[in-house]
């Protein structure tokens, strides 16, 4: 059995949720739970006939629990934070047909820790649920770090494998929530897990892989999506579907958005008649704001920008020669072009 790090706080809960996932059911008959003391300083749960577990921190215990809440304890004795190194979560139901639904709450406080998944099976999915901290996520190919602040020290590492996980989830805080896939860690590619994020309250930022349909709604607050480390152009309206790679695939759809960041690559960006900011990046870019007041940023490239209706600012200063600066049908008194020399006249400003 292999030894990995985990956090100090945490909560794991495998939960058959309705639709895809089934009803929420009890784990007690058909999961086991093993504790191995320090130098291992491992929770060993296998999953059998149910798919239904908890995995929570109380008062310094992790105990598992069943799918409502009811203490599974654990042979070997209780495991606390402070002597648990890994946790393993297994399906060993051999193939399995059952979905698995495991929810990690306030990963942040897993810091330094591994989470090894091993589902088999069904469509399983791994959620991240934020209850007192808002939500720090980095996705990749890897898996999912949960405290990119590592990222800064000598050995950073993947907290959370992707192991037979079929989607990826997080429910924000009310805070200001960060979750993106442009990798786990340095030189780790996208993930290409399907991910779905309620961001809730909170000034936002998000942002999905590359190949696989994600779906981010903001919620209340100001939210924004970015594909700063997209490696291919996007095209789509803030809140709607937005093309990832320009294909069905990489379909993503964005509700409850205020602000939406293109790709270093040519992009087509339109706002939705609110108040948004848009902005394009390195690439040459088409964007519209397509009505409200809008903050359109053209970055460098040739770009064509459009304010559309609603009184809009249009940032072209960018020491590159841009190709439309048009501020559109609102009050030209009170609209803005801030333009290089070399741009062509600012219409309608």
């Amino acid at each position: 059995m292999p030894v990995r790090l985990i956090p100090r706080c945490l909560i794991i809960g495998a939960l058959a949720v309705a639709g895809a996932f089934g009803p929420v059911g009890s784990a007690a008959a058909s999961t086991s739970c093993t504790y191995y003391p320090p130098p291992l300083g491992l929770i060993d749960v296998v999953l059998t006939s149910d798919d239904a577990m908890r995995l929570e921190v109380v008062g310094g215990d992790v105990q598992v629990q069943d799918g409502v809440g009811t203490l599974i304890p654990c042979s070997g004795g209780t495991a606390t934070t402070a002597a648990t190194a890994t946790i393993d979560i297994t399906d060993g139901s051999g193939t399995g047909i059952a979905p698995s639904f495991v929810t990690i709450v306030d990963p942040g406080e897993l810091a330094g820790a591994k989470i090894d998944l091993d589902l088999r099976g069904g469509i399983d999915a791994v959620a991240f649920q934020a209850a007192s901290a808002p939500l720090d996520l980095r996705l990749g190919a890897a898996g999912v770090n949960t405290n990119p602040v590592d990222l800064k020290g000598p050995s950073p590492d993947v907290d959370v494998s992707p192991g037979g996980v079929d989607e990826f989830r997080a429910e924000g805080s009310s805070g200001a929530d960060r979750v993106w896939a442009p990798g786990a860690v340095g030189g780790d590619s996208p993930t290409t897990v399907p991910l779905k994020i309620t961001a809730n309250a909170g000034d936002d930022l998000l942002g999905g892989g590359e190949v696989s349909p994600d779906v981010f709604d903001g919620g209340s607050g100001t939210d924004t999506v970015s594909y700063a480390t997209a490696t291919q152009g996007v095209a789509g309206p803030i809140n709607g579907q937005v093309y990832v790679n320009n294909t069905v695939t990489g379909l993503d759809t964005l509700t409850g958005i205020e602000a939406l960041v293109g790709s270093p690559l040519g992009d087509e960006l339109s706002g939705d008649g609110g108040p948004n900011t848009l902005k394009g990046g390195r690439g040459d870019d088409l964007i519209r704001g397509r009505g409200g007041k809008d903050r359109i940023f053209g970055g460098r490239g040739r770009d064509q920008l459009f304010g559309d209706l609603g009184i809009d600012a249009l940032f072209a200063a960018d020491r590159r020669r841009d190709a439309v600066i048009d501020c559109g049908g609102g009050s030209n008194r009170r609209e803005l072009a801030k333009v290089d020399r070399s741009d062509p006249a600012p219409r309608s400003c």
